[in-house]
Protein backbone atom coordinates (compact mmCIF):
# COMPACT_ATOMS: atom_id res chain seq x y z
CA UNK A 1 0.00 0.00 0.00
CA UNK A 2 2.82 2.48 -0.26
CA UNK A 3 4.09 3.98 -2.88
CA UNK A 4 7.95 3.61 -0.72
CA UNK A 5 9.83 0.72 1.29
CA UNK A 6 13.08 1.75 3.69
CA UNK A 7 15.21 -1.95 3.94
CA UNK A 8 18.41 -3.11 4.91
CA UNK A 9 21.10 -3.82 2.59
CA UNK A 10 23.69 -2.05 0.37
CA UNK A 11 21.30 -0.79 -2.48
CA UNK A 12 18.41 1.58 -2.97
CA UNK A 13 16.23 1.23 -6.05
CA UNK A 14 14.33 3.91 -7.57
CA UNK A 15 12.05 4.50 -10.59
CA UNK A 16 13.83 7.36 -12.10
CA UNK A 17 11.51 9.81 -13.40
CA UNK A 18 12.62 11.26 -17.11
CA UNK A 19 9.55 13.23 -16.87
CA UNK A 20 11.38 16.88 -16.38
CA UNK A 21 15.06 15.73 -16.38
CA UNK A 22 15.81 14.87 -12.78
CA UNK A 23 17.28 11.00 -13.96
CA UNK A 24 20.03 13.03 -15.29
CA UNK A 25 21.15 14.31 -11.18
CA UNK A 26 20.60 10.84 -9.74
CA UNK A 27 23.76 9.75 -8.12
CA UNK A 28 23.68 6.14 -9.31
CA UNK A 29 25.79 2.83 -9.53
CA UNK A 30 23.33 1.22 -11.87
CA UNK A 31 20.73 2.24 -15.10
CA UNK A 32 18.13 0.24 -16.02
CA UNK A 33 16.18 1.58 -19.63
CA UNK A 34 13.13 -0.84 -20.48
CA UNK A 35 11.81 1.33 -23.46
CA UNK A 36 12.10 4.81 -24.79
CA UNK A 37 9.41 6.61 -26.45
CA UNK A 38 8.16 10.17 -27.29
CA UNK A 39 6.86 11.33 -24.21
CA UNK A 40 7.23 14.65 -22.31
CA UNK A 41 8.29 16.35 -24.98
CA UNK A 42 6.58 19.97 -23.30
CA UNK A 43 9.78 19.55 -21.16
CA UNK A 44 12.65 18.68 -23.63
CA UNK A 45 11.34 20.42 -26.86
CA UNK A 46 11.72 17.74 -29.19
CA UNK A 47 12.29 13.69 -29.42
CA UNK A 48 15.89 14.26 -30.22
CA UNK A 49 16.54 16.12 -27.23
CA UNK A 50 14.69 13.13 -24.96
CA UNK A 51 16.64 10.64 -26.58
CA UNK A 52 20.01 12.78 -25.69
CA UNK A 53 18.66 12.67 -22.53
CA UNK A 54 18.81 8.80 -22.02
CA UNK A 55 21.85 8.08 -23.88
CA UNK A 56 23.24 10.91 -21.21
CA UNK A 57 21.60 8.54 -18.51
CA UNK A 58 23.21 5.31 -19.64
CA UNK A 59 26.82 7.19 -21.01
CA UNK A 60 26.93 8.84 -17.21
CA UNK A 61 26.29 5.80 -15.41
CA UNK A 62 29.66 4.39 -13.57
CA UNK A 63 28.35 0.87 -13.20
CA UNK A 64 26.47 -2.11 -15.33
CA UNK A 65 23.72 -0.38 -17.58
CA UNK A 66 20.66 -3.14 -18.62
CA UNK A 67 18.78 -2.40 -21.40
CA UNK A 68 16.09 -4.02 -23.22
CA UNK A 69 17.21 -5.60 -26.72
CA UNK A 70 13.49 -5.71 -27.49
CA UNK A 71 13.31 -2.17 -27.44
CA UNK A 72 14.65 -0.64 -30.86
CA UNK A 73 15.18 2.89 -29.33
CA UNK A 74 16.91 1.57 -25.87
CA UNK A 75 18.74 -1.09 -28.74
CA UNK A 76 19.92 1.70 -30.35
CA UNK A 77 21.01 3.88 -27.51
CA UNK A 78 23.27 0.53 -26.21
CA UNK A 79 24.60 0.77 -29.12
CA UNK A 80 25.38 4.71 -29.42
CA UNK A 81 27.09 4.73 -26.17
CA UNK A 82 28.64 1.36 -25.34
CA UNK A 83 32.05 3.10 -26.37
CA UNK A 84 32.17 6.00 -23.92
CA UNK A 85 31.27 4.01 -20.97
CA UNK A 86 33.57 1.98 -18.65
CA UNK A 87 32.31 -1.22 -19.31
CA UNK A 88 30.04 -2.50 -22.31
CA UNK A 89 25.81 -2.03 -22.18
CA UNK A 90 24.18 -5.53 -20.99
CA UNK A 91 21.11 -6.34 -23.16
CA UNK A 92 17.98 -8.50 -22.39
CA UNK A 93 14.87 -9.82 -24.20
CA UNK A 94 13.92 -12.43 -26.68
CA UNK A 95 15.90 -11.06 -29.57
CA UNK A 96 19.45 -13.20 -30.33
CA UNK A 97 20.72 -9.80 -30.04
CA UNK A 98 20.85 -9.61 -26.17
CA UNK A 99 23.76 -10.65 -24.25
CA UNK A 100 20.71 -12.64 -21.91
CA UNK A 101 18.16 -14.14 -24.22
CA UNK A 102 14.76 -14.94 -22.84
CA UNK A 103 13.92 -18.15 -25.23
CA UNK A 104 10.55 -20.26 -24.97
CA UNK A 105 8.93 -17.34 -23.49
CA UNK A 106 5.06 -18.51 -22.35
CA UNK A 107 2.46 -16.07 -21.48
CA UNK A 108 -0.67 -17.06 -19.54
CA UNK A 109 -3.51 -15.70 -16.80
CA UNK A 110 -1.62 -17.14 -14.46
CA UNK A 111 1.61 -15.47 -14.75
CA UNK A 112 4.62 -16.61 -17.46
CA UNK A 113 7.51 -18.34 -18.35
CA UNK A 114 11.33 -18.53 -19.94
CA UNK A 115 14.51 -19.83 -20.52
CA UNK A 116 17.52 -17.33 -19.89
CA UNK A 117 20.30 -17.83 -21.56
CA UNK A 118 24.01 -15.95 -21.91
CA UNK A 119 25.01 -15.25 -25.09
CA UNK A 120 28.62 -14.42 -25.17
CA UNK A 121 28.61 -10.89 -26.57
CA UNK A 122 31.27 -11.76 -29.53
CA UNK A 123 28.98 -14.49 -30.68
CA UNK A 124 25.53 -12.36 -29.98
CA UNK A 125 24.70 -11.59 -32.97
CA UNK A 126 24.71 -15.32 -34.49
CA UNK A 127 22.07 -16.54 -32.04
CA UNK A 128 22.13 -19.03 -29.30
CA UNK A 129 24.80 -21.59 -30.57
CA UNK A 130 27.43 -20.63 -28.19
CA UNK A 131 24.78 -19.33 -25.73
CA UNK A 132 24.65 -21.12 -21.82
CA UNK A 133 21.58 -21.90 -20.63
CA UNK A 134 21.10 -20.18 -16.89
CA UNK A 135 17.50 -21.78 -16.21
CA UNK A 136 13.68 -21.63 -16.09
CA UNK A 137 12.36 -18.22 -14.58
CA UNK A 138 9.03 -18.23 -13.69
CA UNK A 139 6.41 -14.97 -12.64
CA UNK A 140 3.08 -14.92 -10.90
CA UNK A 141 2.03 -12.09 -12.94
CA UNK A 142 1.39 -12.71 -16.77
CA UNK A 143 1.70 -10.79 -19.84
CA UNK A 144 5.02 -10.53 -21.79
CA UNK A 145 6.55 -7.27 -20.52
CA UNK A 146 6.40 -8.29 -17.17
CA UNK A 147 8.44 -11.08 -17.81
CA UNK A 148 10.82 -8.74 -20.17
CA UNK A 149 11.00 -6.86 -16.47
CA UNK A 150 11.62 -9.44 -14.22
CA UNK A 151 14.29 -10.15 -17.01
CA UNK A 152 15.24 -6.49 -16.02
CA UNK A 153 15.52 -7.05 -12.66
CA UNK A 154 16.93 -10.74 -12.55
CA UNK A 155 20.01 -9.73 -14.90
CA UNK A 156 20.84 -6.33 -13.33
CA UNK A 157 21.06 -8.49 -9.89
CA UNK A 158 23.58 -11.06 -11.52
CA UNK A 159 25.55 -7.80 -12.71
CA UNK A 160 25.61 -6.45 -9.13
CA UNK A 161 26.80 -10.48 -7.30
CA UNK A 162 23.54 -12.00 -7.29
CA UNK A 163 23.44 -15.58 -8.13
CA UNK A 164 21.13 -17.07 -10.66
CA UNK A 165 19.36 -19.11 -8.68
CA UNK A 166 18.86 -16.23 -6.13
CA UNK A 167 17.07 -14.28 -8.57
CA UNK A 168 15.39 -16.70 -10.22
CA UNK A 169 13.73 -17.61 -6.82
CA UNK A 170 12.74 -14.12 -5.74
CA UNK A 171 11.47 -13.28 -9.06
CA UNK A 172 9.03 -16.77 -8.52
CA UNK A 173 7.57 -15.06 -5.48
CA UNK A 174 6.89 -11.63 -7.10
CA UNK A 175 3.30 -10.63 -6.50
CA UNK A 176 2.77 -7.71 -8.52
CA UNK A 177 2.43 -4.11 -7.86
CA UNK A 178 -0.96 -1.91 -6.95
CA UNK A 179 -2.12 -0.61 -11.23
CA UNK A 180 0.19 -2.72 -13.05
CA UNK A 181 -2.50 -5.40 -14.34
CA UNK A 182 -4.03 -5.40 -11.17
CA UNK A 183 -6.91 -7.82 -10.22
CA UNK A 184 -9.47 -5.95 -9.02
CA UNK A 185 -12.03 -8.46 -8.75
CA UNK A 186 -15.30 -10.30 -10.27
CA UNK A 187 -18.70 -10.52 -10.36
CA UNK A 188 -21.41 -12.32 -12.69
CA UNK A 189 -18.43 -14.35 -14.54
CA UNK A 190 -16.85 -11.35 -15.13
CA UNK A 191 -13.05 -10.17 -14.50
CA UNK A 192 -11.89 -6.45 -13.87
CA UNK A 193 -8.27 -5.90 -14.53
CA UNK A 194 -6.79 -2.46 -13.84
CA UNK A 195 -3.61 -0.79 -15.31
CA UNK A 196 -1.58 2.14 -15.23
CA UNK A 197 -0.51 2.12 -18.79
CA UNK A 198 -1.15 5.46 -21.08
CA UNK A 199 1.11 5.36 -23.50
CA UNK A 200 1.15 3.53 -26.83
CA UNK A 201 3.71 0.69 -25.78
CA UNK A 202 2.61 0.58 -22.55
CA UNK A 203 -1.18 -0.15 -23.77
CA UNK A 204 0.00 -2.46 -26.09
CA UNK A 205 1.99 -5.10 -23.81
CA UNK A 206 -1.41 -4.78 -21.13
CA UNK A 207 -3.67 -5.81 -24.18
CA UNK A 208 -1.77 -8.38 -25.19
CA UNK A 209 -1.44 -9.94 -21.72
CA UNK A 210 -4.87 -10.08 -21.68
CA UNK A 211 -5.24 -11.94 -24.87
CA UNK A 212 -3.33 -14.65 -23.54
CA UNK A 213 -5.54 -15.05 -20.75
CA UNK A 214 -8.11 -17.14 -22.75
CA UNK A 215 -11.06 -15.13 -21.75
CA UNK A 216 -13.99 -14.85 -23.96
CA UNK A 217 -13.57 -11.51 -24.91
CA UNK A 218 -11.50 -8.80 -23.72
CA UNK A 219 -13.35 -5.76 -23.23
CA UNK A 220 -10.74 -2.54 -22.92
CA UNK A 221 -11.48 0.55 -21.35
CA UNK A 222 -8.79 3.49 -22.34
CA UNK A 223 -8.32 7.18 -20.69
CA UNK A 224 -6.29 9.42 -22.45
CA UNK A 225 -3.99 11.19 -20.34
CA UNK A 226 -2.85 15.02 -20.85
CA UNK A 227 -4.37 17.34 -23.93
CA UNK A 228 -0.13 17.61 -24.32
CA UNK A 229 0.38 14.05 -24.60
CA UNK A 230 -2.73 12.85 -25.94
CA UNK A 231 -1.91 15.91 -29.11
CA UNK A 232 1.07 14.44 -29.72
CA UNK A 233 0.45 10.22 -29.56
CA UNK A 234 -3.31 10.53 -30.38
CA UNK A 235 -2.06 8.43 -33.78
CA UNK A 236 0.38 6.21 -32.02
CA UNK A 237 -2.31 4.56 -30.62
CA UNK A 238 -3.72 3.07 -33.87
CA UNK A 239 -2.27 -0.40 -33.42
CA UNK A 240 -2.45 -0.32 -29.42
CA UNK A 241 -5.70 -2.38 -28.86
CA UNK A 242 -5.08 -5.21 -31.38
CA UNK A 243 -6.52 -8.21 -30.20
CA UNK A 244 -9.40 -6.10 -28.10
CA UNK A 245 -12.77 -7.41 -28.72
CA UNK A 246 -14.12 -4.24 -27.37
CA UNK A 247 -12.89 -0.63 -26.69
CA UNK A 248 -13.81 2.41 -24.88
CA UNK A 249 -12.27 5.28 -24.99
CA UNK A 250 -13.00 8.50 -22.25
CA UNK A 251 -12.19 12.10 -22.60
CA UNK A 252 -8.47 13.41 -21.65
CA UNK A 253 -7.98 13.25 -18.22
CA UNK A 254 -6.28 16.58 -17.76
CA UNK A 255 -3.94 16.26 -14.39
CA UNK A 256 -3.84 19.88 -14.32
CA UNK A 257 -3.87 20.82 -17.86
CA UNK A 258 -5.80 22.98 -19.53
CA UNK A 259 -7.92 21.94 -22.71
CA UNK A 260 -6.41 22.34 -25.75
CA UNK A 261 -8.80 23.08 -29.08
CA UNK A 262 -9.65 19.81 -30.91
CA UNK A 263 -8.04 17.87 -28.87
CA UNK A 264 -10.51 15.03 -27.18
CA UNK A 265 -10.67 11.28 -27.08
CA UNK A 266 -11.79 11.14 -30.19
CA UNK A 267 -8.40 11.29 -31.66
CA UNK A 268 -7.61 8.29 -30.31
CA UNK A 269 -11.52 6.91 -31.33
CA UNK A 270 -10.11 8.10 -34.90
CA UNK A 271 -6.70 6.42 -35.01
CA UNK A 272 -8.02 2.96 -34.08
CA UNK A 273 -11.30 2.66 -36.30
CA UNK A 274 -8.85 3.33 -39.05
CA UNK A 275 -6.89 1.02 -38.78
CA UNK A 276 -8.85 -1.73 -37.08
CA UNK A 277 -12.71 -1.18 -38.13
CA UNK A 278 -13.15 -4.78 -37.13
CA UNK A 279 -12.97 -3.70 -33.50
CA UNK A 280 -16.24 -1.82 -32.08
CA UNK A 281 -14.83 1.37 -30.71
CA UNK A 282 -17.23 3.59 -28.37
CA UNK A 283 -16.32 7.34 -27.40
CA UNK A 284 -18.31 7.71 -24.24
CA UNK A 285 -16.51 10.81 -22.33
CA UNK A 286 -17.83 10.59 -18.94
CA UNK A 287 -17.26 8.29 -16.44
CA UNK A 288 -20.53 7.94 -15.55
CA UNK A 289 -21.56 6.50 -18.82
CA UNK A 290 -18.56 4.53 -18.76
CA UNK A 291 -19.89 2.43 -16.15
CA UNK A 292 -23.58 2.20 -17.06
CA UNK A 293 -22.11 1.17 -20.31
CA UNK A 294 -20.43 -1.68 -19.10
CA UNK A 295 -22.60 -2.63 -16.31
CA UNK A 296 -25.36 -3.38 -19.11
CA UNK A 297 -23.10 -4.60 -21.87
CA UNK A 298 -20.16 -6.67 -20.27
CA UNK A 299 -20.77 -10.92 -20.32
CA UNK A 300 -20.02 -13.94 -18.49
CA UNK A 301 -16.83 -15.04 -19.81
CA UNK A 302 -15.24 -11.20 -20.12
CA UNK A 303 -12.53 -9.69 -18.98
CA UNK A 304 -12.73 -5.88 -18.41
CA UNK A 305 -9.62 -4.31 -18.99
CA UNK A 306 -9.21 -0.02 -17.45
CA UNK A 307 -6.03 1.78 -18.57
CA UNK A 308 -4.70 4.82 -18.13
CA UNK A 309 -3.26 6.60 -15.48
CA UNK A 310 -6.36 9.02 -14.37
CA UNK A 311 -9.62 8.51 -12.33
CA UNK A 312 -10.37 5.74 -14.62
CA UNK A 313 -8.90 3.56 -11.57
CA UNK A 314 -12.16 3.91 -9.85
CA UNK A 315 -14.64 2.47 -12.56
CA UNK A 316 -13.79 -1.18 -11.14
CA UNK A 317 -15.34 -0.48 -7.74
CA UNK A 318 -17.86 1.37 -9.18
CA UNK A 319 -18.70 -1.36 -11.35
CA UNK A 320 -18.82 -4.03 -8.87
CA UNK A 321 -21.94 -3.60 -7.14
CA UNK A 322 -23.80 -3.44 -10.28
CA UNK A 323 -22.46 -6.81 -11.74
CA UNK A 324 -23.24 -8.47 -8.01
CA UNK A 325 -26.75 -7.21 -8.64
CA UNK A 326 -26.83 -8.58 -12.14
CA UNK A 327 -25.17 -11.95 -10.78
CA UNK A 328 -28.58 -12.10 -8.61
CA UNK A 329 -30.94 -11.55 -11.05
CA UNK A 330 -31.52 -12.82 -14.68
CA UNK A 331 -28.01 -11.14 -16.51
CA UNK A 332 -29.57 -9.37 -19.41
CA UNK A 333 -27.31 -9.67 -22.92
CA UNK A 334 -24.70 -7.19 -23.28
Amino acid sequence: GSGAAWDTGQFMVVEADESDGTFLELPRRCAVVTNVEPDHLEHYGSWENLRAAFESFVRDTPGPAVLCADDPEALAIADAVSADRPEPVVTYGTSPAATYQMVGLRSGRDGCSFTLMHNDPANAATGTADATILGEVTLPVAGEHNARNAAAALVTGMQLGASFDDGAAAVARFAGVARRFEHRGSAAGIHLIDDYAHLPTEVSAAVGAARDGGWARVVCVFQPHRYSRTEALWDQFANSFAGADVVVVTDVYSSGESPRPGVSGQLVVDAVTAAHPQIPVHYLPGLNDVVDWLGENLRPGDLCLTLGAGDLTTVPTRLLPLLNQRAGGDLPNG
